[in-house]
């Protein structure tokens, strides 16, 4: 299974898709972050942990408006994570989306291998 997604390019834009994900194996080491010292409004949330290099590592990284990733099988979960770069420095792209925004720039998709297609924008 391949997953592949293609993105509407802008002149003078650069892009780099990342593919994040973690695979069966991996280690399940994590570490419980206590709130800073004085973030009232942290104290609130639920607990966040640290979580092992194992998890959400980047899979494959393509350069260029289309990046494909095929699957080796021993994924748990992968995603894409896009980055462009125009007249200054690099900036993340919103990830992969249900629905296309009308008013979003550069538009994309991404097509599993069961021929399933999700929309990407900005």
């Amino acid at each position: 299974t391949t997953l592949a997604l293609e993105i509407q390019p802008e002149p003078g834009v650069t892009y780099v898709t990342q593919f994040i994900g973690t695979r069966r194996g991996y280690d399940p080491t994590r570490q419980l972050l206590g709130p800073r010292d004085g973030d009232a409004a942290a104290k609130k949330t639920l607990p966040h942990h640290r979580y092992s290099k194992d998890v959400g590592a980047v899979l494959a990284e393509v350069k260029g408006p289309t990046a494909a990733y095929t699957l080796r099988g021993d994924e748990i979960y992968v995603r894409a994570r896009d980055f462009l770069k125009g007249e200054s420095e690099w900036q993340r792209r919103r990830g992969i989306r249900d629905g296309l925004d009308p008013a979003a720039g550069a538009r994309g998709e991404v097509t599993a291998g069961n021929g399933a297609v999700g929309p990407c924008c900005r």
